[in-house]
Parts: C-alpha cells; sequence; structure tokens
C-alpha cells in the first residue's frame, strides 16, 4: 500500500505538491492515495489536479481538507473524479463542504464511503446511484433526512450516522435486503482518529511527501 501526506501553510505549495502527489501516483499505478491539508492563511481552498481522473490503478483515495475555506468559487474535488473506474473506497473530509460532483455517481465498483465535516442536509443523488455501495459513513454532515431514493442502495450492509439534528429512519431502510447495521451516534468517531494520526505524523510537517511500500517500510 502506498501513502503520499503533506502539510504546509502555502498555497501554492499545497497546489505543486497535490500535482506531483498526483503524477507520482500515476507513473508509480498506486492503489491508495491520501491528499491532506490544514489552514493555508486564506479562504483560498487548495486545488486538486484535474488529472486525478487519470489514475486507472486507484482503489482507495483520502482527501483531507480541515482549513476554513470558501467553496463557492471553487470546487474542492474536481469532476473527473469519476473517472476512477477502479476505486473502491473513498474518504472525503472536507470542512464545510456544501455539495458533492454528480459524477461521484460513476463510481460503480465504489464499496466504501466516508465523508465527514460536510453541510449535506440530505444524502445526495449521485450517493443513491452507487448500486455497489456496502459501507456508507456520514459524520458531521447535516444529515436531517433519508430520503426514498436511497432505497436503491441494495447491497448496502452498514450505515453510520454521527450528526447534531434530529434524524428519523424511514421505514423503507428495513426492506435494504443486505442491511446488517445501522448507526446513530451524536459525536463523531473519526475525530478520535483524525486527532491520533495528527499527533503521530506531527513530526513530518516539513518532510514533504513520505512514501511507505507494501510493508510500510520507507525506501
Amino acid at each position: 500500500m502506498s501513502y503520499l501526506f503533506r502539510r504546509t501553510d502555502d498555497l501554492i505549495s499545497i497546489n505543486k505538491r497535490f500535482k506531483k502527489a498526483v503524477e507520482t501516483a500515476k507513473n508509480e499505478k498506486l492503489t491508495y492515495l491520501c491528499l491532506r491539508c490544514g489552514s493555508t492563511g486564506n479562504r483560498t481552498p487548495p486545488r486538486i489536479p484535474d488529472a486525478i481522473g487519470e489514475l486507472s490503478s486507484l482503489e482507495e483515495l483520502e482527501i483531507h481538507n480541515s482549513g476554513n475555506f470558501n467553496y463557492k468559487r471553487r470546487p474542492p474535488i474536481p469532476i473527473s473524479i469519476g473517472k476512477l473506474c477502479a476505486l473502491k473506497a473513498l474518504t472525503i473530509n472536507i470542512s464545510g463542504l456544501r455539495e458533492l460532483p454528480k459524477s461521484i455517481a460513476y463510481l460503480q465498483n465504489l464499496e466504501r464511503l466516508t465523508i465527514i465535516g460536510a453541510k449535506l442536509q440530505t444524502i445526495p443523488k449521485a450517493i443513491c446511484k452507487l448500486s455497489n455501495l456496502r459501507h456508507l459513513r456520514l459524520y458531521d454532515c447535516g444529515i436531517s433526512k433519508i430520503p426514498g431514493r436511497f432505497k436503491k442502495l441494495q447491497n448496502l450492509q452498514i450505515l453510520d450516522f454521527s450528526c447534531d439534528v434530529p434524524l428519523k429512519i424511514p421505514p423503507f431502510i428495513e426492506e435494504l435486503p443486505h442491511l446488517k447495521r445501522v448507526n446513530i451516534s451524536p459525536t463523531n468517531p473519526y475525530t478520535n482518529i483524525d486527532s491520533n494520526i495528527n499527533n503521530e505524523e506531527q513530526d513530518m510537517e516539513d518532510m514533504g511527501f513520505i512514501f511507505h511500500d507494501d510493508d510500510g517500510k520507507n525506501p
């Protein structure tokens, strides 16, 4: 498994590093890519390259933006993400994200989807078109309603919510044939995980990229 990590306070540097990360992932035919950044000192979000859609070998993608960014001018996720035909797991941890690209609906091999910190209010149509989705986790996304189109997720096995607003589970959820667990929590279980990652890698902030091979060793 391959891992890319970058944290910096300079927006231009982030954009260059993200571009280099995608180029490296493409050349090395990586199966796992993680893009992470914190605050840049302004509200302009970092740019994830459109070329990310060319990562034909990618099976797992994580995108973490914890800064207070203005996403009205620039969507944080390019529509080319819908070209990742081999993708099986996607984590989007973007504070304040208000919508997902509709092209996510084309990720028909996606089995695990985790979204953290978005302001979605309801489950987007694109998610309900992911026919092979098995695990759906929505943490701190302001979800207050589960729409009727959710019943299209016939292969769903695990449904996890954390929300601070009342959420009513509709009766049709029980009709999903493979559903094994529905969990609704007032707290985000991912918070502690992300905090541990940050603590463990605090000393790596100035090292740029960190690559791990399949044995977890640095080359």
